[in-house]
């Protein structure tokens, strides 16, 4: 059905947004920023938006997965 396609179009872009902004979180501070103190720094400026929008990402991306269950 077209709800349906529009729904897959929907989180293909999402997803792929999704993985953008997790790699770009990554070269703030990488694997070794999790191993060093660091970690526990307050995250500022474009760090701390690259957070929240992968979290509002992922909330969509979720919403949109029930929604193709439902449709379907």
């Amino acid at each position: 059905s077209l709800a349906k396609m529009i729904l897959n179009f929907i989180q293909l872009i999402l997803g792929i947004l999704l993985i953008t902004t997790i790699l770009l979180q990554g070269r703030s501070g990488g694997i070794a920023g999790g191993w060093s103190g660091k970690s526990f720094q307050s995250k500022r400026g474009i760090e701390r938006t690259f957070f929240f929008l992968t979290i509002v990402l992922t909330i969509f991306f979720l919403i949109s997965s029930i929604l193709i269950l439902l449709v379907a």
